[in-house]
């Protein structure tokens, strides 16, 4: 039973592997934009035009996938915290029958000998 409770404790694979593919992008992004604002103090003042733009673009992804990190983030704790209550819901229903069976069991009034 220890098994299945864990199972239905893990994230689907599908919302993890969109989760992790974000969180992939979302680094890349970052560590490009750090390589372009490091350039800014070694080889001049200023950065180009271009490497300018690319900063904004990469901000503008960066928000938007930071939003599509938390709305993830959000579905999962949603699935982890749904999954939970029918855990605990199945845990009940499953009781109630075997205390029926145990006193039908306990209670037939055919005597054996």
């Amino acid at each position: 039973n220890d098994d299945n409770n864990n199972n239905n404790n893990k994230i689907p694979p599908k919302l993890h592997q969109r989760y992790m593919k974000l969180k992939y992008k979302l680094t890349n992004i970052q560590t490009e934009s750090e390589r372009i604002q490091s350039k800014e103090g070694q080889f001049s003042d200023q950065l180009t035009d271009g490497q300018k733009k690319q900063l904004e673009r990469n901000n503008t992804k960066e928000q938007a996938l930071l939003q599509s990190i938390q709305e993830i983030e959000t579905e999962i704790q949603t699935h982890l915290h749904n999954n939970n209550n029918n855990n605990n819901n199945g845990k009940k229903r499953k009781q109630q029958p075997n205390r029926r069976v145990a006193k039908d069991d306990n209670d037939d009034d055919i005597d054996d000998f």
